[in-house]
């Protein structure tokens, strides 16, 4: 596998996109095994707040926002919050378990109009 590791703890990459996303300017260095083992194990290697998220087997979109994955409800929404379609990662199912579910993004009343 591979992991990242800092401050004396390793954390696994549980999915290649993150070497293309994520990490794409780090290098992989190999070592042996024996030499991992030294590490402690942290949590997954996830995505940072502000990253749009879905799954090839949904349509749905997901913005990380406080460490949970929330729902954008419309493409409409999804425009009007600025996003844009080409920013959004596709990511294995096993990657949005791993976020605890957080509210919908829904549309907020235009108190302008």
């Amino acid at each position: 596998g591979i992991f990242w590791v800092i401050e004396g703890k390793k954390a696994p990459l549980l999915d290649k996109i993150f070497l293309s996303t994520k990490f794409k300017k780090k290098k992989i260095i190999p070592v042996a095994s024996k030499e991992l083992d030294a590490y402690e194990t942290a949590n997954p290697i996830l995505y940072d707040d502000g990253e749009l998220l879905k799954s090839p087997n949904s349509p749905a979109i997901y913005v990380i926002s406080n460490g949970k994955k929330r729902p954008i409800t419309s493409g409409k929404i999804f425009e009007r919050l600025g996003y844009k379609w080409e920013n959004i990662l596709i990511v294995s199912p096993k990657i949005l378990y791993l976020y605890e579910q957080g509210e919908p993004v829904v549309e907020m009343a235009d108190s302008s109009e």
